[in-house]
C-alpha cells in the first residue's frame, strides 16, 4: 500500500520568515495589510460586515452553504467523505480506484468536493480579521486538523481530481494569511499547512487533467501550481510547479479564449451583471469572498474596470463591492473611484467565435445560442435556443443544469433538446451527445453543423438568421433554419422557425417560462400570455391549419442542485416539409394591452 502519511519536508523557518515578512508580495492578502483592509471593508461595506459574521457563525455550528442548497448540517465531527445530502459515504480508497462519475450511485459527488473545496474557512477567516476573537482562529484550526487526518494524500474522493486540488491549495493560502496571526495557528500548524501544500502541488504535477481538447480543469490544475510556484518559493521544486503553472495558464487563456473573449466551452457559468445560463453552470467558484448570486458577475467588472480602466466595466459593474476590497485592497478602491463615470450604451452584437449572438436596446435582452468551439464537455442539445428579458425580467429561460452525477436521468433531462428554446423532430435530439456514456463527452457531434446566413444590426432592426444540420442523419434529412428580428422602437422580437427537407415529420418547439402566471388566451391565433407583479409578455403564433399550443409543467433549475416547477409552452405540427412557423414577443407594463393582431401581422411581414 502506499505511503498515506503527508510529508513535513521542505518548509524551512526561513519561509515562515519570508512569508510573514515580504508575503505581501506573493498573495492578495497579508497580515501587514489587515487594518487598512478591514477599515475599508468596515467604512465602504458595513453590510457585509454584519453578513461575514453570520456566515462565520454558520459555519463554527457546521452548518455550511454547499451549491444551491442553502446552509447543509455537516454534524460534529464533520465527515468530510460524506455527501451531506443524500447521506452516502465515499470509501476512503486510493483515488485512482473511485469512480466519481458512477451515475448508478444516487449521490452528487460535486457537494462532497464543494465542501473539501474550505471555502467556508475563508469565511472563518475574514471574520478573524473583522473581530479579532480567537474562536473563528479555533474552529478553523479543528477543521484543518480534521481534514488532514481524514485525507490522507492521494486517498478518498477528495483527491480524485487534480482542479479540486487546485482549487482548495489557494483557499488554503488564503486561510493561511488571514490566520498567519492567531494563536491557533501557532508556527507548528503553519509548517504542516505549508508542507501539505507541497503534497497538492505534486499531486497536481502528477494528475494534470489534460487530453486533446483540454478544458477549465486543466487550466485550473495550472493556476494551482501558478499560486503554490509563487508562494513556496522556497520549497524544493516550487520552481518546477511555477514554470509549469505559467505555461499551462498562459497557453490555456491563449487556447480557451476565443478571439471575442468568450470561453470556448461554450458554457456562460464558466466565465467568471446577470447573465444566461446557457451550457452547463455549477455555481462554482474559485474563492468565497461573501455569498454571490452565482449568475452575476457584476464584482469581476469591477475589478477588470479598476486593472485596466474601464469606463464601460465600471459602468456594468455597478459598485466595487467587498469582495474586490479583500482581494485587490483600499487602494484598488481609490483607482475604480477614479475611473471617469461615462455609462456608453451597450448594444447588439455577435460573439461569433464563441458561438452567441446578443440583440439588445432599451432594457430589451435576447441571446440565441450557436455552436461552441471546444469540447463537447459541458455543452447542451441548445443550437438556435434562445432567452429573453425585459426591463430586469426574465421570460423565456434556459432551464439550467440541476446537476453532474447523481443520477443520468436529471443529468440528461438537463442537457436535452426538449429542455431547451429550440425545436425537435420527430422526437429525437437534435445531437447525438446523450449517446455518449460519458456525462463530459470531449467529442462534439460532428453531423451538427451550424451555418450564420445573416447577423445585421441596425438602428431600429437586428436580424439574425442560422441553421444547424443535426437532424441531416435522419433518413429524410431535415434542416433546421430560424430566424430572429428585433424591433428596437417598440421593444419587441419575432422569430420564424424553416424546417427544409424530405418527407412528413413531427415538428415540436418548445418555450420554457419563468415561474409566472401563464394563460393561454386564445386558439385562433394562438395567444399565450406571462403576467408578473409589474410587468409580462404576449406570445402569438401566426394560423398555420394542423398547428397546436399548449402550456405546460417543465422544470427549471435557478441554482446548481436546485429544481423547481415551471410553465413551458410547447407548439407542434405534424406535415410534409417545409414547415415554417411564425411567433412574435411583446413584452408590456403592468396594465396595459398588446395589439396581437398588429403583433401578428408585423412578424409576418418580415423578410
Amino acid at each position: 500500500m502506499a505511503d498515506t502519511t503527508w510529508r513535513t519536508d521542505g518548509v524551512t523557518p526561513e519561509l515562515l520568515r519570508a512569508l510573514r515578512d515580504g508575503g505581501h508580495s506573493r498573495f492578495f492578502v497579508h497580515p501587514a495589510d489587515r487594518s487598512a483592509v478591514v477599515a475599508a471593508v468596515r467604512a465602504h461595506e458595513p453590510e457585509s460586515v454584519a453578513a461575514t459574521l453570520r456566515a462565520a457563525d454558520e459555519v463554527c455550528a457546521h452548518r455550511v452553504p454547499l451549491l444551491g442548497r442553502g446552509a447543509v448540517e455537516l454534524g460534529d465531527p464533520i465527515d468530510w467523505h460524506r455527501d451531506p445530502v443524500s447521506g452516502l459515504r465515499w470509501q476512503l480508497r486510493h483515488h485512482s480506484t473511485i469512480d466519481y462519475l458512477d451515475l448508478e450511485r444516487p449521490s452528487d459527488v460535486r457537494v462532497v468536493w464543494e465542501l473539501s473545496r474550505c471555502h467556508h474557512w475563508v469565511t472563518l477567516g475574514r471574520a478573524y480579521w473583522l473581530t479579532g476573537d480567537e474562536h473563528y482562529a479555533a474552529e478553523f484550526a479543528a477543521q484543518w486538523e480534521s481534514w488532514m487526518a481524514a485525507n490522507p494524500p492521494g486517498f478518498g474522493v477528495n483527491w480524485t481530481c487534480a482542479m479540486e486540488a487546485a482549487i482548495r491549495a489557494i483557499n488554503w493560502l488564503w486561510a493561511f494569511f488571514l490566520f498567519a496571526g492567531a494563536p491557533a495557528f501557532d508556527e507548528g500548524r503553519q509548517g504542516r499547512l505549508l508542507a501539505a501544500l507541497g503534497e497538492h502541488a505534486r499531486f497536481i504535477l502528477r494528475n494534470l487533467e489534460i487530453g486533446p481538447r483540454p478544458g477549465n480543469h486543466y487550466l485550473t490544475d495550472g493556476l494551482g501550481l501558478l499560486a503554490l510556484g509563487t508562494v513556496l518559493r522556497e520549497v524544493h521544486d516550487s520552481q518546477t510547479w511555477l514554470g509549469e503553472g505559467r505555461r499551462i495558464v498562459w497557453g490555456e487563456a491563449l487556447r480557451q479564449v476565443t478571439p471575442d473573449g468568450v470561453d470556448y466551452e461554450h458554457a456562460i457559468g464558466y466565465h467568471d451583471g446577470t447573465f444566461p445560463a446557457i451550457g452547463d453552470a455549477d455555481d462554482g467558484s474559485l474563492v468565497d469572498l461573501g455569498r454571490r448570486d452565482p449568475r452575476s458577475h457584476r464584482a469581476t467588472l469591477a475589478a477588470g474596470a479598476t486593472l485596466f480602466g474601464r469606463s464601460d466595466l465600471k459602468a456594468a459593474a455597478a459598485a466595487f463591492g467587498a469582495a474586490n476590497l479583500w482581494w485587490l485592497g483600499p487602494a484598488a478602491l481609490r483607482a475604480y473611484d477614479a475611473i471617469p463615470e461615462r455609462a456608453e450604451p451597450v448594444g447588439s452584437r455577435d460573439f461569433t467565435d464563441g458561438g452567441f449572438f446578443v440583440m439588445r436596446g432599451r432594457g430589451r435582452h435576447l441571446v440565441v445560442s450557436g455552436p461552441g468551439g471546444g469540447p463537447a464537455s459541458h455543452l447542451h442539445h441548445d443550437l438556435l435556443s434562445f432567452e429573453c428579458w425585459a426591463d430586469g425580467t426574465a421570460y423565456v429561460l434556459d432551464p439550467g443544469t440541476y446537476a453532474y452525477s447523481g443520477s443520468r436521468e436529471w443529468r440528461n433531462r438537463f442537457r436535452s433538446t426538449a429542455s431547451h428554446n429550440t425545436v425537435m423532430i420527430d422526437d429525437l435530439e437534435q445531437t447525438r451527445l446523450l449517446e455518449d456514456p460519458n456525462i463530459f463527452p470531449a467529442e462534439r457531434d460532428r453531423s451538427a453543423r451550424f451555418t450564420l446566413h445573416r447577423w445585421q444590426v441596425g438602428k431600429d432592426l437586428d436580424c439574425f438568421d442560422g441553421e444547424h444540420t443535426g437532424y441531416t442523419r435522419l433518413p429524410e434529412p431535415v434542416i433546421h433554419r430560424r430566424q430572429i428580428w428585433f424591433d428596437k422602437r417598440q421593444g419587441i422580437w419575432a422569430v420564424r422557425d424553416f424546417l427544409l427537407g424530405e418527407g412528413t415529420h413531427s415538428v415540436r418547439g418548445f418555450l420554457h417560462l419563468a415561474p409566472l402566471s401563464v394563460t393561454l388566451e386564445s386558439s385562433a391565433p394562438w395567444v399565450v400570455r406571462l403576467a408578473g407583479a409589474e410587468s409580462g409578455l404576449v406570445i402569438v403564433w401566426s394560423p398555420e391549419p394542423a398547428l397546436s399550443v399548449t402550456v405546460g409543467e417543465g422544470w427549471l433549475s435557478p441554482r446548481y442542485g436546485v429544481v423547481q416547477a415551471a410553465p413551458v409552452v410547447t407548439y407542434h405540427t405534424r406535415g410534409r416539409l417545409p414547415v415554417v412557423i411564425t411567433f412574435a414577443l411583446a413584452p408590456f407594463a403592468a396594465g396595459g394591452t398588446v395589439d396581437t393582431d398588429a403583433l401578428r401581422r408585423w412578424a409576418q411581414g418580415l423578410a
